[in-house]
């Protein structure tokens, strides 16, 4: 049925299968993060700014790039060839992405810090979580009308 332009099962289908994607990338990004705090302790700074921010930047790289295969192959089922084209408009969606699912965690990474009780592992996984889930409606729409427009 189509209600303004809109198939309402294909798009309940895409969403449902972005949705089991969000959750494997989520998945990838806290697993790498979680190695990184691992590692790499959040005390310290790499390259001048805090190591929360660089672990973070380096979860959602490694995310989004599997997010992108994902969304492409999997959620919206894009038959077309990846193109220089395809890639920048998904690198442009990534980047408001990455406004929410990283500047936004390292924000409330900080101000979750005069939470005495949280450790400092579990304050970054809460205020990532937090990035992700207000990035996934961002993401759903960009993808869906901007990148795979499917």
């Amino acid at each position: 049925m189509s209600m303004s332009g809109i198939e309402w099962g294909v798009f309940r289908g895409q969403a449902v299968r972005f949705i089991a994607t969000g959750i494997g990338v989520t998945l990838v990004d806290l697993a790498v993060l979680n190695l990184l705090i691992h590692f790499f302790p959040l005390r310290e700074t790499v390259f001048g700014v805090s190591a929360y921010f660089s672990w973070k930047t380096v979860s959602f790289a490694t995310a989004a790039t599997c997010s992108y295969f994902a969304n492409k192959y999997f959620a919206f089922r894009s038959k077309e060839k990846a193109s220089v084209g395809e890639v920048s408009k998904f690198a442009l969606v990534a980047l408001a992405g990455f406004t929410l699912n990283v500047l936004v965690p390292v924000g409330l990474f900080s101000a979750f810090s005069s939470i005495a009780f949280l450790s400092s592992v579990l304050r970054a996984n809460t205020a990532s979580i937090a990035g992700t889930a207000l990035s996934l409606v961002v993401n759903f729409f960009g993808y869906k009308l901007f990148v795979f427009k499917k």
